[in-house]
């Protein structure tokens, strides 16, 4: 069963309306994070090679912001340069916060002992087929089937006030 917070976001934000820009914005570390795992996205990706043609918006803006934001502001030097130039391949496990879990599972294979299921009882998988048993070190390259259950979805109405 999916599990939720009932938390809020504060923030607060002094805007110049005549400029229609945000002057100075104040927020909890948990809405700083989700804004930064926007960035890691692959939408990052495509907010940086659309930047340079003068891409407009709010995610264009965001990506300007934190690439001006000094680097004094992350705890690692690298982490800076992760978010602006993210991997390409999604990790599925990674969560996101403030974002709901998806719904669809990533298309992936997984494996389990090629002994498995006359001798090796070890009832584990991997997504990599030339793993070794950790039990019989046999190839784990038999195919598996990963099914979800029909009670464990998660829907919008259990999501958490924002």
């Amino acid at each position: 069963m999916a599990t939720t917070s009932n938390s809020k976001v504060r923030l607060k934000l002094l805007i110049d309306k005549k400029g229609q820009k945000v002057l100075f914005a104040e927020a909890n570390k948990d809405f700083v994070d989700f804004l930064f795992s926007l960035m890691s996205l692959p939408l990052g990706n495509m907010i940086r090679l659309l930047t340079k043609n003068k891409m407009v918006g709010c995610l264009g803006n965001l990506y300007d912001s934190v690439e001006a934001l000094s680097d004094a502001y992350f705890r690692a030097t690298d982490i800076k340069e992760s978010i602006l130039k993210p991997n390409s391949h999604m990790q599925p496990n990674v969560e996101t916060p403030l974002l709901l879990p998806s719904s669809e599972l990533p298309d992936q294979k997984l494996y389990c002992c090629s002994k498995h299921p006359s001798h090796c009882y070890t009832h584990q998988v991997t997504d990599d087929p030339n793993t070794d048993c950790p039990s019989c070190s046999h190839k784990m390259s038999q195919s598996v089937s990963f099914v979800t259950s029909t009670d464990a979805k998660f829907t919008s109405n259990d999501a958490g006030d924002l």
